[in-house]
């Protein structure tokens, strides 16, 4: 009989990424995935990097529609002065 160990959890930084999370805490991952693709290249660094790429671009979409919301928000206050 051949003793098999399995790891479970978390192994890369990105599998803590939890679209539900503050904004401020899916910052701190990319910089942590930044950091574990920095340090390791392996045979899961193009597919980790692509994936990475992409939570970037879903956060900058987020950030564009909450910024127009504020802007908007800001001026409607203004406009009560």
């Amino acid at each position: 009989m051949t003793d098999e160990v399995v790891e479970f959890g978390d192994i890369d930084p990105e599998d803590e990424w939890d679209d539900g999370d503050a904004f401020t805490l899916r910052l701190e991952i990319l910089e942590r995935i930044l950091t574990s693709l920095q340090e390791r290249r392996d045979e899961r660094f193009q597919l980790r990097l692509e994936g990475a790429l992409k939570l970037i671009g879903m956060m900058v979409r987020e950030h564009r529609e909450d910024t127009v919301r504020l802007e908007r928000i800001q001026g409607a206050l203004e406009a009560l002065n």
